[in-house]
């Protein structure tokens, strides 16, 4: 996306959504705690991914490498418990399982 803006908060609501269809995940089982993360090797692109959500007043963890030994260049984030709601209300997900999945945290 390099040269192109995002300027209004239509647009970043609809990166943001894109973003987390593609790189973005949910946990699905009742085995795992609830969760809602991030991923991405390129650490400048997640973390201006990060700065539109703390934006909008959807707070997320800090961005770390999970496993520097696996691969030093993968880089995630989670969103906070507190802001599950916020995010499955402003951000949402167009992809069929993630809907599903963030329908039942509102």
């Amino acid at each position: 996306m390099k040269g192109v803006k995002i300027e209004s908060e239509e647009e970043r609501i609809n990166y943001i959504r894109g973003y987390f269809d593609t790189d973005g995940g949910i946990a699905k089982t009742d085995k795992t705690r609830y969760y809602i993360y991030f991923c991405q090797k390129d650490f400048y692109d997640l973390n201006q991914v990060r700065d539109y959500l703390l934006d909008l007043g959807i707070d997320c963890g800090v961005i770390h490498n999970p496993s520097k030994r696996i691969d030093p260049k993968y880089w995630r984030f989670f969103i906070c418990a507190k802001s599950y709601n916020d995010f499955a209300l402003k951000i949402g997900s167009w992809h069929p399982e993630k809907f599903i999945y963030l329908r039942m945290k509102r």
